[in-house]
């Protein structure tokens, strides 16, 4: 049941951006990657800490519209700004989802 509401959330965002011009050729592959990833997760293990995002803030940096030379230069500083934000979003989310009335709406 998770798997299925991530799954559809996800493929509406992603639907929703598109294939944006300026993301290149490995944009679509980062994409199915992601839904592959998603179908594959045992979403029963997950637990809630920085493991859940381990991806993000590396894909911060490589997809970042700026020069691959800021890139270089700032990505440690960039990957743990990240890192600490989830740790916001991770916190507020426990705070305000209240799965049990997802799960009612559910088929």
């Amino acid at each position: 049941m998770v798997r299925s509401v991530i799954k559809t959330a996800a493929a509406s965002v992603l639907d929703e951006v598109g294939d944006p011009d300026d993301a290149g050729d490995q944009f679509a592959a980062s994409r199915e990657r992601l839904l592959k990833r998603i179908s594959r997760a045992d979403w029963a293990q997950i637990i809630d800490g920085e493991s859940a995002f381990s991806e993000s803030p590396e894909a911060l940096v490589k997809w970042a519209p700026i020069i691959d030379t800021l890139k270089d230069l700032d990505s440690e500083i960039v990957k743990n700004s990240v890192r600490f934000r989830w740790q916001e979003v991770r916190r507020d989310l426990r705070r305000d989802l209240d799965a049990e009335a997802i799960i009612a709406t559910l088929p």
